[in-house]
């Protein structure tokens, strides 16, 4: 229960962090624009270490599922500069869909954190938009496991659909870390701070769909491909890995009493 609160309040803040400059007073976006990034990774770090170390203390997560979780972190930060970003070639962000689906809401959600971060200093890419990847991701990889459980050829379509529209979407979001620094495009593109919350709303989806559709469309069809062919294999694998873990587990405590 308490965990299920500390992913709550990840995605409460999370969206107020995104969503400021639709909503703030055009007087707090300088505030915002200064705090919001360092903020957010003040939130997402801890709220990622408390639901492991929850988890761990109620027995729903193990050592060993730990390790796994470090590889699949290592395996998303490898595959991350196979595409660079080059027209939203990313195929990371099926990672997380697959091994949150997998692994449950609450490892997806870890797994987005530890990943971007790291990958942010594996390759360099550092800087003010890596909190807010950090935050996509986990939301992302928890969403993954917080879908419908259904199994087989129906959660194999369901995941390939959740990845066409997350990795469509992204971009939309991404977008938002930035484009308050557009004032300078034309009235109903760029970010104007004396427009009402309903015309940022629309200047914001018209930004997205002019600048960043090359990249999203792309991502969008690459996820959902990745998906669609390696998560039958991949979801049986880490299944049947951490039945083996829980059978195991069980074994070795019948064998202490």
């Amino acid at each position: 229960m308490k965990s299920n609160l500390l992913l709550a309040f990840g995605f409460i803040a999370g969206g107020c962090a995104l969503g400021w400059p639709i909503f703030a007073s055009s007087e707090s976006i300088g505030t915002w624009q200064q705090y919001s990034g360092p903020t957010l990774s003040l939130i997402l770090l801890p709220i990622a270490l408390a639901l492991i170390a929850s988890d761990l203390l109620s027995q729903q997560l193990n050592t060993r599922t730990l390790a796994l979780v470090g590889i699949l972190t290592a395996l998303a930060v490898a595959v991350r500069p196979l595409g660079a970003g080059v027209a939203g070639i990313e195929p990371m962000w099926a990672v997380f869909i697959i091994a949150g689906r997998a692994l449950g809401a609450h490892i997806g959600f870890v797994l987005g954190v530890t990943a971007m971060l790291t990958s942010g200093f594996v390759t360099g890419a550092i800087g003010p938009w890596v909190p807010y990847q950090m935050l996509l991701a986990a939301m992302i990889g928890c969403g993954a496991g917080l879908l419908p459980k259904f199994r087989g050829g129906i959660e194999v379509w369901m995941l390939t659909v959740y990845a066409a529209v997350t990795g469509f979407l992204l971009g939309w979001f991404l977008n938002l870390w930035f484009w308050p620094n557009t004032m300078g495009l034309q009235s109903g593109i760029g970010f104007n701070p004396a427009d009402s919350p309903i015309e940022r709303l629309g200047a914001w989806i018209n930004f997205s769909l002019i600048t960043s559709a090359g990249f999203d469309i792309p991502r969008s069809l690459l996820t959902a491909a990745l998906v669609a062919v390696s998560a039958p294999q991949l979801l049986k694998v880490i299944r049947r890995f951490t039945r083996q873990i829980v059978v195991s587990h069980s074994a070795e405590h019948t064998g202490r009493q």
